[in-house]
């Protein structure tokens, strides 16, 4: 047998899903509310009478003067944009595309040898292949101010990826009935798993002001102001495996599964490759019995035990030491050969996962209503973590074993035919999950590490607001941040100007992972329609925002406009350092501007600390399945299908008051200027013959 599954893609268009960027990442930020935007795009190619492209976005005669003093920017450069142009421009100048394709197929061939023996072949391919390249033109550097903010060159890039994953695998499968008790059944194998990846990225700095091209818009790399040194990786990984499966059955009541594996990986150091983990497990079919027999109600149960253990390795390459060379020739026009930055355990093994699971599988009044409970308990040791080191060794890192942290919780499943006729029926599905993941042990002496992707812009007092960390005895995935300082009746201490006082060190605000998760499926079928609506669910998790830290800043919020009187203040109490009550209200009430700027100023990120807990629509749907009667004889069956998804965001935690959708966060801890989500909508045919 053969299957193959195909795709292509292809994209045109800036999609950078964080702050900055030159579509979403000042909506939230730093952009004028009063802009119209159809104005906007009809002056897609609006110019001012220097011939710099114009944008609301620019610094206006008075700033323009002190930069230009302080700065030394060029008189010019008060004209042109300074963070952002205008986004119909940019989308229409910047050309940024991409396209790219997959491909998985299987292949294989079953020979019986007898009744007890059969021999089965397969071999499995993944593949794919990504090509992006971007150009960008000459107007926009011309257009830039670069002794400021807007650093763009005329410059372009041209980024190739392609790689495959191959595994062959042989399977020696027995199952022999001993008697009319007693069955036998299990396999050994081999698996041979080879990891093929290719990358040639030759990636022109889009604001390296050193470079450029010599020749505007002839985007060839002989005609860059300096060389632009390619990327060139080639992964190679091999993983050997040998491994079997033992299944005793009685009277197909009782249950016995054993397995074992043992892997060998390339990726690991020569001496300590090779990894071994078994599983035993027990299902016990109690409805089998004699005593439940002619019980109507209870027509199925199982109960089910389990221990496993599960190895694992690294990317390929990981362990090596790796010579990059520097992208950007610096100016004096050598390629400079960087070192690593980190060096690798000569001890390291592969991290194991222990884990333990136990359930029960009930099904009442002939399968119309359905019960599963399971209970889960995982342990990690040996974790493969990059461990920071002080810069006097000459690197930032160590590659090595550390760690240790362990999850448990619940899933409960119901499933119930709620209602049954002949044309029409209501089938409910409903899942619960709890899950506590507590980090036991963390290598070296801050009992703590930062998780990655965990950081917000840097991790000091200038620009870091929030930073996700594993702490010792925590739960996973901590936020930390300064926050509003308080006294013990939690009162806010205040400046004597009104401004909050920030923590003496950071604090933890919590895990931003949720107390549980759910989701329930009501399905509807009358006649030959069917209609469809999935729902999930959360409750609690913490994430961070950061567009919540600019927009206040700039004044882009609601309550920023103070009910439409900025100049009115913002009123406040609290206490002083000493502990005694003030009162800033009335015409001693803060300043909006000054209220609202010194979260930023003064790094306090507790008020943008947000409950993760929702409710949404995910997907909606309806079929129609066509009268078999008008199908003909060469079709077995034919519907179509209108399909919505990510529908609506129903319900969020009250102190998610900008309404963020907590299950589309762009960021580990949070998020920052993302892309606002999308609804889609589409219309599937379907025919069978």
């Amino acid at each position: 047998g053969i299957n193959a599954i195909y795709s292509s893609f292809k994209r045109h268009g800036d999609f950078d899903d964080d702050y900055g960027n030159q579509t979403s990442g000042s909506f939230n930020s730093w952009f004028a509310r009063d802009l119209d935007m159809e104005k906007q795009k009809e002056l897609i190619e609006l110019k001012t009478p220097e011939g710099y492209f114009a944008s609301w976005n620019w610094w206006g005669p008075f700033y323009a003067t002190l930069i230009h003093y302080f700065l030394d920017a060029p008189p010019e450069d008060n004209v042109k944009p300074v963070f952002w142009f205008n986004h119909y421009t940019w989308l229409k100048k910047y050309d940024n595309n991409g396209k790219g394709n997959d491909l998985t197929a299987n292949i294989w061939a079953n020979y019986k040898l007898n009744d007890v023996f059969k021999i089965r072949l397969t071999f499995t391919r993944s593949q794919y292949a990504r090509f992006n390249n971007f150009h960008l033109p000459y107007e926009i550097e011309n257009s830039s101010a670069h002794a400021m903010f807007v650093h763009y060159i005329n410059s372009f890039g041209q980024d190739s990826r392609e790689g495959y994953e191959d595994n062959y695998n042989a399977f020696l499968n027995y199952n022999k009935d001993i008697n009319d008790n007693l069955n036998i059944n299990g396999f050994v194998g081999t698996t041979y798993r080879k990891v093929n990846r290719n990358r040639v990225r030759i990636w022109m700095d889009r604001e390296n002001l050193l470079n450029g091209l010599i020749i505007p818009d002839v985007y060839r790399f002989d005609n860059t102001k300096k060389p632009v040194a390619p990327i060139l990786f080639a992964g190679r990984k091999k993983v050997f495996s040998l491994f079997g499966k033992a299944t005793v059955g009685y009277k197909k009541m009782l249950f016995i599964e054993a397995t074992a594996r043992q892997d060998w990986s390339s990726a690991l150091p020569e001496s300590n490759n090779g990894y071994f983990y078994p599983s035993l497990g027990l299902t016990f079919n109690f409805t089998e019995l004699d005593a439940f027999e002619n019980l109507e109600q209870l027509n199925f149960g199982k109960f089910r035990i389990g221990w496993a253990q599960v190895g694992s390795d690294v990317t390929e390459h990981l362990i090596f030491p790796r010579y990059p060379i520097q992208s950007n020739v610096p100016i004096n026009g050598y390629a400079t050969l960087l070192t690593p930055s980190y060096f690798v355990d000569p001890n390291l093994k592969p991290a194991i996962n222990s884990s333990f699971e136990t359930g029960l599988d009930l099904e009442f009044y002939e399968s119309r209503y359905k019960l599963s409970f399971t209970y889960y308990y995982e342990k990690r040791k040996d974790e493969i973590i990059f461990q920071t080191v002080t810069g006097a060794t000459g690197y930032s890192s160590y590659l090595t074993n550390g760690g240790q942290s362990h999850r448990s919780g619940i899933e409960v499943s119901l499933g119930a035919n709620v209602v049954k006729t002949k044309d029409f029926s209501w089938n409910l599905d409903v899942n619960f999950t709890k899950n506590k993941s507590i980090i036991d042990e963390v290598p070296g002496e801050a009992k703590e590490m930062v998780a990655p992707g965990g950081r917000w812009w840097s991790d000091g007092d200038t620009w870091g607001r929030i930073t996700l960390v594993h702490k010792e005895g925590a739960e996973w995935g901590q936020l930390r941040g300064y926050d509003i300082k308080r006294d013990e009746n939690g009162n806010p201490v205040l400046t004597n100007t009104g401004l909050y006082v920030r923590t003496d060190e950071q604090v933890y605000f919590g895990s931003v992972l949720p107390d549980f998760t759910g989701g329930f499926t009501s399905v509807f079928d009358y006649k030959n329609f069917k209609l469809t609506a999935h729902f999930t669910f959360q409750k609690g998790g913490k994430f961070f925002s950061g567009s919540e830290v600019w927009g206040y800043y700039s004044g882009l919020f609601e309550e920023t406009g103070l009910d439409g009187n900025r100049d009115a203040g913002v009123e406040i109490e609290g206490v002083d350092a000493g502990g005694n009550s003030v009162s800033f209200t009335g015409s001693n009430a803060v300043a909006a501007d000054a209220y609202f700027k010194q979260f930023h100023n003064n790094n306090i990120a507790g008020p943008f600390i947000h409950d993760a807990s929702y409710l949404k629509l995910r997907e909606l749907s309806l079929t129609y399945d066509l009268p078999k009667k008008i199908l003909g004889k060469y079709l077995k069956g034919a519907s179509v299908s209108l399909i919505g998804t990510n529908v609506w965001l129903i319900a969020v935690s009250k102190d998610n008051y900008h309404r963020w959708d907590p299950s589309e966060l762009s960021q580990p801890y949070g998020e920052d200027g993302q892309l606002p989500g999308t609804r889609r909508w589409g219309m599937n045919f379907k025919l069978s013959f």
